[in-house]
């Protein structure tokens, strides 16, 4: 989402340099700096946590299951610093690039619009299509607003009991 919403302001806001700009060269290393970012701060999960073998009390070994187990060691860090890494690296920070540029890229647009509604006289013809666009956009911006927001609220971590 995060690329997405950079690209389609580049498009809005740079026109012109967006065939530069977003080269498939340039997505490649994006894709590759964000890939490396969330693998290295995910990377811990293969020396922090172990899978265990559970067989319930009075159970046979075919009702034995496996879970994941967090050694003790690493309990203070993975419910105290890794739980605000976590946060920010795959809620907050998209969310705020997210947000603001989509806030942005509606800004330009309406911009955009309002010179046009100047620079054009009013006929028939400019009515409907201005009446088209407004509703649209009154269906559209609240959503792509909205979206967000429900968003951060569904995937905020939350604290240990």
């Amino acid at each position: 989402m995060i690329l997405l919403t950079s690209e389609r302001l580049i498009t809005v806001w740079m026109p012109f340099k967006c065939k530069e700009l977003c080269s498939r060269r340039r997505i490649v290393i994006a894709w590759t700096v964000i890939s490396l970012l969330l693998f290295g701060a995910n990377i811990h999960f293969f020396f922090t946590v172990d899978l265990q073998v559970i067989v319930p009390e009075g159970g046979n070994i075919t009702d034995a299951y496996v879970t994941c187990f967090l050694h003790n060691q690493f309990v203070s860090f993975f419910f105290g610093a890794f739980y605000w890494i976590d946060g920010m690296l795959g809620t907050f920070i998209p969310f705020a690039v997210v947000f603001f540029g989509n806030c942005t890229i509606i800004f330009k647009i309406l911009a955009s619009k309002r010179l046009r509604d100047v620079a054009a006289k009013d006929d028939k013809g400019s009515r409907k299509v201005k009446h088209f666009s407004r509703v649209n956009f009154y269906y559209v911006g609240p959503y792509i607003l909205l979206s967000y927001f429900i968003a951060l609220l569904v995937y905020i971590p939350r604290t240990k009991n």
